[in-house]
């Protein structure tokens, strides 16, 4: 894995004089408050659809959290992912991946040191781009700035997350916005012909009680 950092013109925000933040604190909420998330999907049209998608967040109590990725709720589920992973200060690391597709079949791989990189905190007013290389020999390369997005009408410190994969055929990146306090609460799609479009974009924050850290 190759990462080279590029230094960006600073920002107009007030991002350059921010105080230094963790990572945890972009990917995921503060658990003692929440522990879920809920998504809307959007159309080619723009318009919110009724699949609803849900996030459940949890501490294992051993230095790894967990990230649960349900499409189309725990009520009517498609498919769904789950992600351990560990922070340093300025990294989110994969430890152990397991994805169950639409037709049920699951898939787990747990990763050894050094582990895969989800995202990664540059410093004000700048960008970090690396390649990483999957096991079939397909690169993709990764990009990561500095920018702001509006929740429920504020304005809030964010990270771009940028992935080109080198065998793009139905969209050239995906793009994903991790918000402060928040987590994950957008991801875009650039297609062959450039068009960006959003696939699907973060609601509301919740505690579900009945939630059960398996």
């Amino acid at each position: 894995m190759t990462k080279t950092i590029f230094k960006v013109l600073f920002l107009a925000t007030g991002l350059t004089t921010a105080k230094a933040q963790n990572i945890k604190d972009f990917y995921i909420p503060d658990l003692t408050l929440y522990n879920g998330a809920m998504w809307y999907s959007i159309n080619g049209k723009g318009e919110r659809v009724d699949l609803i998608d849900e996030f459940y967040y949890a501490d294992n109590k051993d230095g790894t959290f967990k990230v649960i990725d349900i499409r189309g709720g725990t009520s009517d589920p498609t498919a769904a992912s789950i992600k351990t992973v560990k922070f340093t200060k300025t990294q989110v690391l994969l430890i152990e991946e397991e994805v169950t597709g639409i037709l049920k079949a699951r898939n787990k791989t747990r990763y050894s040191p050094p582990y895969k990189t989800l995202l990664e905190m540059p410093n004000n007013g700048q960008t970090i781009t690396w390649t990483d290389e999957n096991e079939h020999g397909e690169t993709t390369k990764y990009t990561i700035s500095w920018t702001t997005v509006k929740v429920e009408g504020l304005t809030k410190r964010a990270l771009k997350l940028v992935e080109e994969p080198s065998n793009g055929i139905f969209f050239k990146a995906q793009v994903s916005y991790y918000a402060e306090g928040i987590g994950i609460m957008k991801e875009d799609i650039i297609g062959a012909d450039n068009k960006l479009f959003t696939l699907r974009k973060f609601d509301t924050l919740f505690y579900n009680r009945n939630f059960k850290n398996r």
